[in-house]
């Protein structure tokens, strides 16, 4: 999490760096969240067939790695490809890393276990909006994205000395297409995507944009918007402790 909302927190830094107009900042942005979104089923496939520590454990490895690559690149289309091929790795995180810590929990308990992955995350994010700042201010953002990508790659290869997938309760049955029909004529499941394209047109460009505004239209510095930011995850962070808690005491998620 810290460096997935590292970039929009610096952009102001980094558009003037590469050149970058707003549009071209939505194109950068674009590209990280298309292949992020193309990725989710090929990664809940692997982490079926494989278990979830390992897709996992490349995710952080490859997202970690070319977040240290693009804070190097002065390029803008290079950082476009770049962050497209990031995308896919942050990808191997999020249904893996959920699937993970859930799988250690009894399922009474499961939607608390997936709340604490976000509170996680949103831990990083208000760490990310404090320090980063501080970072970029004094050594400039390049600096300051790579402290922020090198505890990625030192955790993951932690990750992968410590972690373990849990014993799987009973044999997995192969997917089959009939299942994948199944699934996508559920009316569940389109009101699901339904929700969540209105869900990510929000988030997503309060995430990406907000920080820029601040800057750049109100006149706040990037401590000061990283700070509004911190407390925005802060309470993130705690409606999603709440909302799986209650999930599991109603046993209605």
């Amino acid at each position: 999490r810290l460096t997935f909302t590292a970039v929009p927190l610096l952009l102001p830094l980094i558009r003037p760096a590469l050149g970058m107009s707003f549009t071209d900042a939505g194109l950068l942005t674009a590209a990280a969240t298309l292949s992020y979104a193309l990725g989710q089923i090929p990664a809940g496939l692997l982490a079926d067939r494989f278990g979830p520590r390992r897709p996992f454990f490349a995710g952080l490895m490859g997202w970690s790695g070319l977040t240290l690559a693009f804070a190097c690149l002065n390029s803008f289309s290079l950082a476009v490809a770049c962050l497209f091929v990031a995308g896919a790795f942050r990808a191997m995180m999020f249904a893996p890393g959920l699937s993970l810590l859930a799988s250690w929990y009894p399922p009474e308990r499961r939607a608390t276990a997936m709340s604490l992955y976000m509170v996680g995350g949103f831990g990083g994010q208000i760490a990310l909006a404090l320090i980063a700042p501080l970072i970029a201010g004094a050594y400039g953002w390049r600096i300051a994205l790579i402290s922020l990508a090198l505890p990625g790659v030192i955790g993951a290869f932690a990750f992968r000395a410590l972690a373990a997938d849990a014993p799987r309760r009973k044999a997995a049955t192969p997917l089959a297409w009939a299942d994948v029909v199944r699934v996508a004529c559920s009316p569940v499941m389109w009101l699901c995507c339904a929700l969540q394209f209105a869900r990510f047109t929000v988030v997503i460009a309060f995430i990406v944009w907000l920080p820029s505004l601040l800057v750049a239209d109100h006149g706040f510095s990037v401590q000061a918007a990283g700070l509004i930011v911190g407390i925005g995850a802060a309470l993130t962070a705690a409606s999603n402790f709440v909302g799986g808690y209650v999930s599991d005491r109603l046993r209605n998620p």
